[in-house]
């Protein structure tokens, strides 16, 4: 079977995290002795004879990749919100995306697009190809099409030509159907999976203070780092018990350094930019808790990573992650938003530090037993091709 992938999102290197859960996904399936194709935008500082087991086609659409829509951390919204003058790429960027479709889907017996706006583009170049589509969505689709008029139109197109939507959570799955009710036949939900790496991580036998807190993600108003550290900064009696690493980089860095000054907590939080993928389970293994602060998530794999890794996880109460959490079983929820109900819930931590390594074992056996691995991932996709071709 040989399938293109296309994306909006993927790694340049292997020290790349853009994209790197649509790597893992086909990493796996190459495993599984699938022959796998990625289309990608270009975007500049490729490192050489990378990937080395399947084939990736970048294609250049500005002559200026760092000045370009997939050249900001955060992915396309975010480069358009900082920059409205990258909307002039936008024809551009979608027309050699569809190109390259056309072009490539000679080779391929099925194409695997990656969020709406790549389904859309794959299925108005249908007629030249006429090729079945699984479309996979992540949460972001659904939210820009209830608030974009251009978005919601792409996305209908997209449901529309999709032999199956793919939703990474229920709760997305959910959303799409009362979106579009007739689109519930074809509607899948599979869950990303996790790297073997991350379950190998020693559980935690002794927690000593400072309780290591820890932030992975784009820096982005969405993921709302700044509730995080105003309630850490709360946590005046006991400032000496704790310590926040943030990992990631974007476009409010800045705006949160400042922030930690302000507040009078610089020397504890330490902001690490961007991290390997290849180097997060160690660090997560290196941190007590990870804290996840974000308005809105389709899924987000950062949870359960550390979840595999056997560490607490403290998130907002949103719909994805209560899919994932279950408040003091095998994780902490506070209300999103709430700066007061986060500060309560970790001077909780901070002053029992014992639920650290009782939930976060909690939470590891709960991902054992739902079998969240790559390698189950892109079986569970493989067996959807299949089947999919199987009627086309």
């Amino acid at each position: 079977m040989r399938v293109l992938h296309v994306t909006t999102s993927f790694p340049r290197g292997p020290k790349d995290f853009s994209g790197a859960f649509v790597y893992r996904l086909i990493r796996a399936q190459t495993k599984l002795r699938i022959v796998c194709h990625v289309l990608c935008p270009f975007s500049g500082n490729l490192e050489e004879d990378w990937p080395k087991d399947f084939k990736v086609y970048r294609f250049k659409y500005t002559s200026d990749p760092s000045n370009s829509l997939t050249g900001i951390a955060g992915g396309i919204p975010t480069a358009l919100k900082m920059r409205p003058s990258l909307y002039l790429q936008v024809p551009n960027f979608l027309f050699k995306l569809g190109q390259h479709v056309v072009r490539l889907s000679k080779d391929v017996d099925i194409i695997h697009a990656h969020w709406s706006i790549c389904g859309a583009i794959c299925g108005i170049t249908k007629k030249f190809h006429n090729l079945p589509i699984v479309t996979t969505l992540r949460g972001s689709d659904i939210h820009r099409a209830k608030s974009s008029s251009l978005y919601n139109l792409l996305h209908k197109i997209c449901v529309k030509n999709s032999s199956a939507l793919v939703g990474v959570s229920k709760s997305l799955l959910d959303e799409l159907i009362d979106l579009d009710p007739r689109c519930q036949d074809k509607a899948f939900f599979i869950p990303n999976g996790v790297d073997q790496e991350f379950y190998n991580i020693p559980l935690l036998k002794r927690i000593e203070y400072p309780i290591r807190f820890l932030f992975i993600g784009s820096l982005i108003e969405l993921k709302q780092v700044d509730l995080l550290i105003s309630a850490l900064s709360l946590i005046k009696e006991d400032r000496h018990k704790w310590l926040l690493s943030i990992a990631g980089d974007g476009p409010m860095r800045s705006s949160l350094e400042r922030l930690c000054m302000k507040l009078g907590v610089e020397e504890s939080c330490v902001f690490l930019g961007n991290i390997a993928p290849s180097d997060i389970p160690n660090l997560i293994g290196r941190h007590h808790v990870l804290v996840l602060p974000s308005k809105r998530e389709g899924r987000p794999n950062v949870v359960i990573e550390a979840m595999a890794c056997a560490r607490l996880v403290i998130t907002s109460d949103i719909k994805a992650c209560r899919e994932l959490i279950i408040h003091k079983k095998n994780g902490l929820l506070f209300k999103a938003g709430s700066p007061d109900g986060l500060y309560k819930i970790l001077k909780e931590v901070i002053e029992n530090p014992h639920i650290i390594s009782s939930l976060g074992e909690s939470a590891r056996d709960w991902m054992i037993k739902k079998d969240l691995t790559w390698p189950n991932c892109a079986k569970r996709y493989i067996e959807l091709y299949r089947e999919i071709l199987e009627k086309h």
